[in-house]
């Protein structure tokens, strides 16, 4: 399968631009699946998407050739994406709501339900309203007009409510390894 990106066509494994080599590598070496998923936007409907058209639309429908996790955000479906309408982030929405129109709560609610732990934003919309929050949302990494934010304000760390462990998801199939403790919980959404 390949995919367009900077107007040439990308296998996976070829990255075309330094910018996508920068956040994939800041993504491989700075998450971890245990601890949350990715969420990332897509600019559908933002004013301006020649940053996102040259560095960042490309890498999302071969995201899982580069990085490894869980992703979601992308409104349309996407190979690696597990996600719903509530799950969607794309220009001035995520979760299904207007990001002006959503409370503190609400949004903090909706990052612990779905393990939200980085957030990749391109658009200015998205980025006004995460600024909103620095003491939930810190800027780890800037790549061009794109932000990592690092929730920090969670119920849990990761999956495991009780004990701990790796977790792999696929659709309808959990599989846990390397566990310990005497009882294990997960919360996986």
């Amino acid at each position: 399968m390949t995919h367009k990106l900077l107007g040439r066509r990308m296998d996976a494994g070829n990255v075309a631009d330094e910018r996508t080599v920068e956040l994939v590598e800041w993504l491989n070496n700075n998450t971890s699946t245990d601890q949350g998923r990715i969420m990332l936007q897509h600019l559908q409907g933002e004013e301006d998407e020649s940053v996102a058209n040259t560095f960042y639309l490309g890498l999302l429908p071969a995201i899982d050739h580069y990085i490894e996790g869980e992703f979601l955000g992308a409104p349309r479906f996407e190979v690696p994406m597990k996600q719903s309408r509530s799950t969607r982030f794309s220009h001035d929405e995520m979760f299904g709501e207007t990001l002006k129109e959503m409370s503190r709560e609400e949004f903090e609610y909706k990052l612990d339900l779905y393990n939200v732990k980085w957030i990749v934003a391109i658009g200015n919309t998205a980025n006004a309203y995460f600024d909103e929050y620095p003491d939930l949302l810190i800027v780890k990494k800037q790549i061009d007009t794109a932000r990592i934010y690092e929730v920090t304000a969670r119920n849990t760390e990761g999956y495991f409510l009780r004990g701990k462990g790796n977790i792999k998801a696929d659709i309808n199939r959990i599989e846990l390894t390397n566990l310990v403790g005497d009882d294990i919980v997960i919360k996986y959404h």
